[in-house]
């Protein structure tokens, strides 16, 4: 076989793998959600056993769909910490 061929072989070969690959990650990106996604913030001292009871546990599908609408749903003051705004 010539030089060619055998390196046109060899570019077929990866291009087969990689595009494989991205299909299996596609495939096995397909089973997450975004809606079962939780996220929780804590208000608490820096220097201190202290937790706030103040405990703010939110879906990030929501939080992500106001701020792309311009509005932040919760606001840092710091003094009290994470606090809902309007």
């Amino acid at each position: 076989m010539k030089r060619e061929n055998v390196d046109t072989c060899i570019y077929l070969f990866c291009i087969f793998v990689l595009v494989g690959l991205t299909l299996r990650i596609s495939g096995n990106a397909a089973d997450y959600s975004c809606d079962k996604c939780i996220i929780t913030l804590k208000n608490s001292l820096p220097n201190g056993p202290f937790i706030s009871p103040y405990v703010i546990q939110e879906n990030i599908t929501y939080l992500i769909e106001n701020y792309k609408s311009g509005k932040c749903v919760y606001q840092w003051d710091p003094t009290q910490g994470y606090m809902k705004h309007g």
